[in-house]
């Protein structure tokens, strides 16, 4: 499977055979600019997975705006779970400075303007332990092996966090939060967004999948008691922040909730 893009001038060859020449520090140093950004151009195009094709029901009508990849996944160094980047390039209509826009169409040529990546994760074996578990040096190999196994694109690759520890600590602490609500009923649970008239919106936190959840963050300390720190665990329309002890253990969470919107937009 094979996709070419054209990035600055530069062929990018998007496969999963991984043939670009390699490159070494003093060639980097040495070599002319213009061949360092080529051939790491095409080591590039070697770790990009295209999309699926998607069949359309009627042709184009619009410019080029934008293409969407992910990287090739590889391990982390938490146990059971993988990394993929997604890259996105924007494009702009050539001379879309002396063109009329109404004049543009899905034939416009168009070149890259910017490129934006953002690094998701995947929990493929969520943790069994009570804490993170880290890959052992002997293990690397095999992890990295098994990551690289997975597709992008089918494999759950769509949570948000500075890194798989993040992660491997936000569904710990889902799992505890779930824990806690099914056995202490007085649990303290705050949520004044909470649209569903003659329900408890802690029915509706009990029902979350601790492994589905799409971003993870930090929220600074509880504005309350400066000893509780705030993990933000976000779902489809759901945003949880969950207060905890130095344990991670949770002792009250809060929850707003979304409403979500979706329009159709023009191909």
């Amino acid at each position: 499977m094979k996709a070419i893009l054209l990035v600055g001038g530069l062929i990018i060859s998007a496969s999963t055979a991984f043939a670009a020449p390699s490159i070494r520090k003093p060639e980097s140093r040495s070599e002319p600019p213009g061949k360092v950004i080529q051939t790491l151009a095409a080591q590039f195009g070697d770790i990009l997975i295209p999309p699926p094709s998607v069949e359309r029901k009627k042709p184009p009508e619009r410019p080029l705006s934008r293409l969407l990849y992910m990287t090739v996944p590889r391990a982390t160094d938490v146990v059971g779970i993988c990394e993929s980047t997604s890259v996105l390039f924007r494009m702009e209509p050539v001379g879309s400075e002396s063109v009329d826009s109404e004049q543009w169409d899905a034939n416009t040529q168009v070149k890259v303007s910017d490129i934006s990546t953002r690094p998701l994760y995947a929990l493929v074996i969520p943790p069994v332990e009570a804490q993170t578990v880290y890959v052992e040096e002997e293990d690397e190999a095999s992890a990295e092996t098994a990551c690289r196994k997975l597709d992008p694109y089918t494999a759950n690759f769509d949570i948000d966090a500075d890194s798989a520890s993040q992660v491997a600590r936000g569904y710990l602490i889902m799992k505890r939060l779930l824990a806690t609500l099914h056995t202490s009923p007085a649990f303290p649970v705050n949520c004044p967004s909470y649209s569903k008239p003659g329900t408890d919106c802690r029915d509706a936190i009990v029902k979350l999948d601790p492994v589905a959840f799409s971003a993870v963050s930090d929220c600074g300390r509880s504005p309350t008691d400066d000893r509780l720190s705030c993990r933000r665990l976000s779902y489809m329309s759901i945003d949880l922040q969950v207060y905890v002890d130095g344990n991670d253990a949770p002792q009250t969470v809060a929850m707003s909730e979304y409403v979500v919107l979706g329009h159709s937009i023009k191909d």
